[in-house]
């Protein structure tokens, strides 16, 4: 039996449905492609500079150390004692005016082989009176003015040499000589101690020295001289008229 090449095909009943159409492709921002171009503008600009710079910049090196810095202490404020402090007033304070500047080849020349030096005047030693003075002059100190009296005040011996001159001029007075001729002397006596005091404390102890040995042998060996004031010389003497001659010298 033979078959038949051509068999009887069935009724095609699947109908596919139709196909949804293309779907449409999303657009992209205005905005998107500025930020995009920007940013691929900053990658080119920095492969560019490391190209320029050979590289990228080299890391921290294994083998570096950390050094920390100590932090030194603040200096100790002193504490205050509660006393307001000075101020200086504004024209103190103010910065000194700028002069002109001394050229220190000009401020000394070399000196004149030639030239005589004038003499140096020889200063008197400077004076300090001691706070408290143990043994005082004879005197207050508190007003002393003249130079010796100054020294005096100053020095302890010679302090105590015009105790012993005060003792020494007291005696003389008591023994009878009189006050005029010791006053006489005494102001003699001044000048020369004020002269020895622009030499040497040792020439006021001198001229002290013998000022006592003068009272002391007023005291001792003269006697009694009469109070008041020094006599008045005698009158000179007035010499005699000559006597009339008895008989004519002439004829």
């Amino acid at each position: 039996m033979s078959q038949d090449p051509n068999p009887p095909t069935e009724p095609d009943d699947l109908v596919l449905p139709p196909r949804d159409p293309a779907p449409a492709r999303p657009r992209v921002p205005p905005a998107l492609w500025i930020g995009g171009g920007v940013a691929l503008a900053a990658v080119v600009g920095l492969s560019a500079a490391l190209a320029v710079n050979g590289g990228p910049p080299k890391l921290r090196s294994e083998t570096a150390l950390d050094i920390e810095i100590a932090e030194v202490a603040p200096a100790p404020i002193p504490e205050s004692s509660g006393e307001p402090l000075e101020v200086l007033p504004p024209d103190m304070a103010a910065a000194a005016p700028e002069g002109p500047v001394l050229d220190l080849a000009q401020a000394d020349p070399e000196p004149d082989p030639g030239a005589v030096e004038p003499p140096h005047e020889r200063e008197p030693p400077a004076l300090r009176i001691p706070a408290n003075n143990v043994a005082p002059p004879s005197f207050d100190c508190r007003y002393a003015r003249s130079r010796a009296e100054l020294m005096v005040c100053a020095d302890p011996g010679l302090a105590e040499a015009d105790r012993r001159l005060e003792a020494a001029y007291r005696r003389a007075l008591d023994a009878g000589v009189p006050a005029w001729r010791l006053e006489r002397q005494q102001r003699r006596w001044l000048r020369a101690r004020e002269d020895a005091a622009f030499d040497a404390p040792e020439a006021v102890a001198g001229v002290y020295d013998a000022r006592i040995a003068e009272l002391q042998a007023l005291a001792d060996g003269v006697p009694p001289f009469a109070a008041g004031p020094p006599p008045e010389p005698p009158p000179a003497p007035v010499a005699p008229e000559a006597p009339a001659a008895p008989w004519p010298l002439w004829p």
